[in-house]
């Protein structure tokens, strides 16, 4: 049988949060539907979904516990429309994400949620879509830089600039850990996806998102 959502036309609506609230998908039932792009057009598997944006700002996260590689193409207007992104940046197999600021407000955007492995699964997946809290790339520092991106033990500052404060939040923006230091661990961190705030001593403000594997 195959699964409500195989099909572009059947792609299951995602309400945009704030937080991350998860809506449960599947592989089973599934195959390959096909994508009028090149973006991994020769998949086993895909399965769709469809939101409409609230912000420029949007995100869309994707997580599992199996050690699965998922990936997502994001196409807007129509199920035929222009390929709006082609992501499998994550080099993590249980998180992939992708975020921009160049969403059109009140547009309809599909999301065609794909696996790369070799053969056919039934694996379980988490989705949801975002509209952040706390703004990315806001009052930017320029002459910061943060990393690794995405991080497992340390976040390191590469600046010249006095940093007054550094927290870290959650993605609904609960603040977990405060820091002067350019060098941060995150190693009591579970994986998931944060927010980053730098505040140097003239009051100039830098908020990244960062990935913890």
């Amino acid at each position: 049988m195959c699964s409500k959502n195989d099909l572009c036309s059947g792609a299951i609506s995602l309400t945009p949060n704030t937080s991350c609230v998860g809506t449960t998908g599947t592989f089973s039932g599934s195959s390959n539907t096909g994508t009028s792009t090149s973006c991994f057009a020769s998949s086993l598997q895909d399965v769709w979904y469809s939101f409409v944006a609230t912000s420029p700002t949007m995100s869309v996260s994707l997580t599992n516990g199996v050690n699965l590689n998922l990936a997502m193409e994001i196409i807007t207007g129509s199920c035929s429309g222009a390929s709006f992104v082609c992501d499998n940046s994550s080099s993590s197999t249980t998180i992939e994400f992708y975020e921009s600021n160049t969403f059109t407000i009140g547009q309809t955007y599909y999301v065609r949620v794909f696996q790369t492995e070799t053969s056919l699964i039934t694996s379980f997946f988490n989705i949801c879509v975002q509209s952040p809290t706390l703004n990315i790339e806001e009052n930017e520092i320029n002459n910061i830089t943060i990393y690794p991106n995405p991080v497992t033990d340390f976040i390191e500052l590469d600046s010249n600039l006095i940093i007054k404060e550094v927290n870290l939040f959650t993605i609904s923006g609960q603040l977990i850990l405060s820091s002067n230091q350019k060098r941060i661990s995150t190693l009591h961190l579970p994986e998931g996806i944060y927010l980053i705030r730098i505040e140097d001593e003239d009051g100039n403000i830098a908020t990244k998102r960062i990935v913890k594997n």
